[in-house]
């Protein structure tokens, strides 16, 4: 059975509120008003991801800040959709808290070695030890595998020591989930499943075509 892909960019259709959250974000939300910063920490690892917080009230949207804060209108649809860089961020949510309204946007971690220069930079000494923080679904799956999952009391999270040292990926692949990779295709701009075997993949310059070739890649 195929194991579920990364969270992936969804088109955003915001309520009569101008509020919307990413369905895969919702899901891992469920009933809850919050999580701790450890597990959403897990869960922004656990799908190669990175996330930013945008605040009203530190931008300049006149038009919104006035509606919101001098009007009192919970209405946060004159508030336009600003990544904080050029960089490939997709939305995750915007809403309302108590620190006001707060546009969260995610973007991928594009290669392994990336997360493991996070993890290297780390103040906390059990994370550069190679412990990961995970959510309680993900150390289900890792306990019945056999991996070593315990309470880590530094991280106040459930956390995951993987067995060895990771091999480096080719630059450009990620790992979306346990045994599957994907990599971006240069001519669409898509993440999508890599099929052969990773060592036909060159370590540098590798061009990924989603179609599998440059002439049937749409």
């Amino acid at each position: 059975m195929r194991k579920k892909p990364v969270i992936q960019p969804k088109s955003v259709k915001r309520d009569e509120y101008g509020q919307w959250t990413h369905p895969g974000f919702e899901a891992f939300l469920g009933d809850r008003e919050g999580v701790s910063i450890q597990e959403l920490n897990a869960w922004l690892a656990e799908h190669r991801l990175e996330f930013a917080s945008v605040y009203l009230s530190q931008t300049d949207d006149e038009q919104a800040q006035e509606e919101y804060f001098e009007k009192g209108s919970p209405d946060l649809s004159l508030w336009e959709l600003r990544p904080p860089s050029d960089a490939p961020w997709f939305l995750l949510s915007i809403f309302d808290q108590e620190d006001g309204p707060c546009q969260l946007w995610a973007k991928r971690i594009k290669q392994s070695m990336t997360l493991n220069r996070h993890r290297k930079a780390s103040p906390l000494s059990d994370i550069r030890a190679g412990w990961r923080p995970v959510s309680d679904r993900r150390a289900r799956k890792l306990r019945k595998r056999g991996e070593r999952v315990y309470w880590v009391e530094s991280l106040d999270s459930m956390a995951w020591l993987p067995e060895g040292i990771e091999e480096e990926l080719p630059e450009g692949v990620i790992e979306a989930s346990d045994g599957d990779y994907e990599a971006e295709c240069c001519c669409c701009g898509e993440w999508k499943p890599i099929h052969c075997d990773l060592s036909d993949i060159p370590r540098e310059g590798y061009e990924h075509y989603c179609g599998g070739s440059p002439m049937c890649c749409p």
